[in-house]
């Protein structure tokens, strides 16, 4: 929830620059939330990396031998989890940056190529082809997230530029009434 969040704030803040036609502040605006929002869900994924016995712990008793193959499979997809909280936590926040700049159809086309052409079934094939199991889907997922955090920030980077290509000096300040002029 803390990306979803983000993105909608980074939205506001690159779609008002957009809208103001100030490409660099929107550019600044778009980088910030999306690093600040990297640097929140790495902490999240170092807590999953530096304490997931405790994590599960929350969830089921460790100490019954019962649920040893289930805490031992979920210690492993919680290694895997602190990767999806990466690059979920990227590509939810880059995808508000780009719609901030009214680009829907990009977001659109990324996430449809990089869920279900790259994600999907690269889960498919390193859970049943490669023989990993839950943890070839877990990972194959996280490619996906991984390919659409990418993609989306090259696109948020891309359309920036191109908007700064078609208005030159839009950032510059106007100058200052002349007193020749009065």
């Amino acid at each position: 929830m803390v990306p979803v969040g983000l993105s909608y704030a980074v939205t506001l803040r690159v779609g008002h620059h957009y809208g103001a036609g100030a490409p660099m502040l929107a550019r600044q605006a778009g980088w910030v939330g999306i690093g600040f929002g990297a640097a929140i869900m790495l902490c999240f994924a170092a807590t999953f990396w530096a304490i997931p016995a405790r994590i599960i712990g929350l969830f089921i008793d460790a100490a019954d031998p019962a649920f040893a193959p289930v805490f031992a499979l979920a210690m492993s997809l919680l290694a895997i989890a602190a990767w999806f909280e990466l690059f979920d936590g990227v590509q939810t926040i880059a995808m508000g940056a780009l719609r901030g700049l009214k680009e829907s159809r990009l977001t659109f086309f990324i996430g449809l190529c990089c869920y279900w052409v790259i994600g999907a079934p690269t889960a498919w094939w390193l859970a049943f082809h490669a023989g990993w199991g839950a943890q070839g889907v877990w990972w194959g997922l996280a490619a996906g997230l991984a390919c659409a955090a990418a993609s989306l920030c090259y696109g948020f980077t891309r359309r920036i530029r191109r908007w700064q290509r078609r208005s030159p000096g839009a950032d510059t300040p106007a100058a200052p009434p002349s007193a020749a002029a009065g």
